[in-house]
Parts: C-alpha cells; structure tokens; sequence
C-alpha cells in the first residue's frame, strides 16, 4: 500500500533453470512497469538474481527458508522501496534519486496506463483524488436535486 504500483496488477514469472537451486531464477515483469530496477524488457535487477544467489536464506532466529520462497517477498519490497544504486534503468535511477515526487508520478502513470485493474476490493481500488471526490459527491447531489425537481414538476392529483 501506498506505493506509486497501488492498484496495479503485474504479472512476474518465475523461470527455474534445470541447474536450480544452485542456479538462480529468472525474474520477469510481463507487465510494463517503471521502475529503476526493472528495464523495459522487463528483467529485474537484483544483487540476490546474480552475484548473490544462495539456494537457501536465513530470515531470523536460525530459521531457514528455501530462498524460492522468500523470492516473491523480495520483489514485493523492491516494489515499495525501490533501489537507485545499481539500477539496471539509470534514467529512471537518477529520476528517483533528484525528484522522488516526479518519480511517483511517472510511475503512477505506468501504473495506470499499463497494470489498472477495477475491482471491488479496496486494495485494488484507485486511490481518488479531492477533485475526483467533489465531482462524484456534486454529480449526486444534483442527480437527487433533479430528481427532486421532476418530481416537483409533475402534476398534482385532485382528490374528489
């Protein structure tokens, strides 16, 4: 929640070579998305997919878990805090790092244009804005006014 991706449906896969777990997954955005650690083919940049790879990942108090199980959690972090350095997307890097408000923007956008799902769940549901909410809460208002106003319109029976 409250990321520039809220409301956004992406489809990532998870491709698991024959090598697998002691080679890593390939990670992929099928969805466009803009992010700095994700390029336009939709190949995730991340130190743990590469250089890093461990079959296994401690997460706290000895405990292990195969890392393909953590895998998904990782990405969802990447997606809240996405990282500038190392960034496989430099332009939307330096975006990140001079203008972070610029950067939500833009990815809103993406967001929007891109991964938008409708739903009745609030989780997926848009984030409106002020004006959004005024427009909707004025638009009620005068349908009712209206609908007050044709019946006042109508013409009145005579009791006999």
């Amino acid at each position: 929640p409250d990321t520039p991706y809220e409301g956004g449906k992406f489809t990532v896969t998870f491709r698991f070579p024959y090598e697998f777990p002691k080679c890593p997954p390939k990670v992929n955005f099928e969805t466009s998305i803009f992010h700095p650690n994700i390029n336009h083919s939709g190949e995730v940049c991340l130190e743990i997919l590469h250089g890093a790879w461990q079959p296994r990942i401690t997460i706290s108090k000895g405990m292990c878990l195969p890392f393909a199980k953590s895998l998904p959690f990782t990405i969802l972090s990447l997606m809240a805090y996405p990282l500038s350095e190392g960034a496989i997307n430099p332009q939307v890097a330096r975006m990140l790092d001079n203008s972070r408000e610029q950067f939500n923007s833009m990815a809103r956008t993406w967001t929007r244009n891109y991964a938008w799902v409708r739903s009745a769940s609030p989780y997926a549901s848009p984030t409106t804005t002020q004006s959004g909410v005024e427009k909707d809460k004025r638009s009620s208002s005068d349908s009712k006014s209206s609908k007050r106003s044709k019946k006042s319109k109508s013409p009145k029976r005579n009791k006999k």
